[in-house]
C-alpha cells in the first residue's frame, strides 16, 4: 500500500476528510522521527518500538588500495514488532 491508499482506508475508518488524516499520519510520523533523532526509543503499544542504534567504529579492509581503513561509528534506526502485529502476522 502506498501513501494514499494507507489515507484514504484510514479515512473512511474514522469519517474524517482524507487531507486531515493525511495531516494527522505525516504529524505521527514527524513525532516518531524526531523522537528517534534525539535517542528517544518511541513505543507504540501493540505495534512496535522504534528506536536509534550506535554501530560503533571499526576497521575494515580496503580492496582497492590494499590497506585498512577506518570506518566511522553510524547511528541506524532499529524497529522491533510489538506482539499483537506479530500475531497477526503469523495469523494467529
Amino acid at each position: 500500500m502506498n501513501k494514499i491508499e494507507i489515507t484514504n482506508g484510514v479515512a473512511a475508518d474514522v469519517g474524517l476528510p482524507p487531507k486531515i488524516v493525511a495531516g494527522v499520519i505525516h504529524s505521527f510520523l514527524h513525532h516518531i522521527v524526531i523522537g528517534v533523532t534525539l535517542g528517544k526509543t518511541m513505543h507504540w503499544l501493540g505495534f512496535g518500538k522504534f528506536s536509534k542504534v550506535t554501530h560503533p567504529s571499526r576497521w575494515s579492509w580496503d580492496i582497492n588500495n590494499k590497506r585498512r581503513m577506518k570506518l566511522p561509528a553510524i547511528d541506524y534506526i532499529k524497529f522491533e514488532a510489538g506482539q499483537s502485529f506479530r500475531d497477526t502476522v503469523r495469523g494467529k
